[in-house]
């Protein structure tokens, strides 16, 4: 999945999720091109170690995706939960 940076309506960060869907080839056997699928949730971009703004995991883009923040180091994973500290919660979901 990617994540887009926005500005929720109290001005807080979130990242809004999409996946890419491949859909199942034609009737002529000709694939169509993928297209992409706003997930139901986001992620508040903000660290809960020390309210650091996170950022996307440039390590794992090419997999399952998540997130990094550059000031302490802790990392999270796509789904917000924390993978290495000293981040002491996982990343809020609104």
């Amino acid at each position: 999945s990617r994540a887009e940076l926005v500005l929720g309506l109290d001005g807080e960060p979130y990242f809004l999720l999409t996946e890419t869907v491949r859909p199942a080839a034609g009737s002529e056997g000709e694939a169509a091109p993928p297209t992409r699928r706003l997930l139901e949730y986001a992620i508040k971009a903000e660290c809960t170690h020390l309210g650091c703004l996170v950022q996307e995991d440039v390590a794992l883009l090419a997999g399952p995706g998540g997130f990094a923040c550059p000031c302490h180091g802790s990392k999270y994973d796509a789904t917000g939960a924390v993978t290495r500290g000293p981040a002491p919660a996982p990343l809020g979901i609104a």
